[in-house]
């Protein structure tokens, strides 16, 4: 039995709402476009959620609650709230930009009919779309997670200093934790896309006897990724914890392994105080944030260009 079988090929939608799939193939509209919305809207979402952002990290990485990470930050001070923005301010618009404009340009040469939404097509996609996206995040990735780790603030200057120390060790230093990357971008990537029209669907129908002006439909799209987002970044977080772990491990160290770094979260945590999801809570608030934001933006951003 085929699997696809379970899953509807096509998603139909009323006159008044846009199919983002179905957008995929009009041939009128400029091809970089999807490049140009992932790039705006990941360049406001990363100034939004880069502090709540780092709350997650420390709670990740240390095990800490709520309010022992906010505290640690205080302590720190302001002027290293925003320490380690550099990368994800360079390489969260680029990697917005290759996850919309990438999936696109895969999708439309898998599935080369205009009739609807094709499942096997947009999974395809997706992974070669979220492998893409690795390959440009995971060395910049790398150093926000050691720039963010507060053992390093007196070793590492800046993004610059970091990149440069790191060279001595090889590219292979920078790609600490590629493969993980990639197991989390591609689920990711697919579970948004595929979800994207449906979820939209049903929440204009439950908001339908609101007005459709454009301030409606900004909101409509901001409620249905941040829904859509804080879900699958929830279901997907234990993936950022061992990511994390892998990430943090001083320059010109043994490589770890995915499976030696989930047996050491185990080992470490397990019956103890702290949690091996710490940072979950401050992750749900941030992918709320987040994905509401770049879907919001980038539609956007689509409809002045379109």
């Amino acid at each position: 039995m085929n699997l696809f079988e379970f899953f509807p090929n096509s998603i139909m939608i009323n006159d008044n709402q846009r199919d983002y799939h179905h957008d995929l193939h009009d041939k009128s509209k400029f091809i970089g476009s999807e490049y140009l919305c992932g790039m705006g809207a990941g360049l406001l979402s990363v100034i939004v959620t880069f502090p709540v952002n780092k709350l997650m990290f420390r709670q990740s990485v240390w095990g800490f609650d709520v309010v022992s990470a906010i505290r640690q930050l205080r302590i720190e001070g302001i002027g290293y709230l925003y320490r380690g923005i550099g990368p994800p301010l360079f390489v969260k618009p680029l990697t917005s930009s290759l996850m919309f404009g990438t999936y696109n340009q895969f999708y439309r040469m898998l599935w080369m009919k205009n009739d609807g939404y094709n499942l096997q097509a947009s999974l395809i996609a997706s992974l070669l779309s979220g492998a893409t996206e690795a390959l440009v995040s995971t060395p910049f990735e790398r150093v926000q997670m050691i720039l963010q780790d507060g053992r390093f603030n007196n070793q590492y200057t800046n993004m610059f200093d970091t990149f440069y120390q790191i060279r001595r060790y090889g590219i292979q230093e920078y790609y600490r934790g590629f493969r993980i990357t990639v197991l989390r971008n591609g689920p990711s990537t697919f579970l948004y896309f595929c979800s994207l029209d449906y979820c939209e669907q049903r929440l204009s129908n439950e908001l339908s006897s609101l007005s459709t002006t454009k301030h409606h439909q900004f909101v409509r799209k901001f409620i249905t990724g941040a829904l859509l987002g804080a879900t699958i970044s929830t279901l997907i977080y234990p993936l950022n914890v061992i990511r994390t772990r892998i990430q943090i491990q001083p320059i010109g160290t043994k490589h770890m392994t995915i499976r030696t770094a989930f047996e050491q979260l185990l080992m470490e945590r397990i019956g103890t105080e702290r949690s091996l999801v710490a940072g979950i809570h401050a992750n749900l608030v941030r992918s709320f944030l987040h994905w509401g934001c770049l879907t919001a933006i980038s539609d956007l951003i689509r409809n002045k260009i379109n």
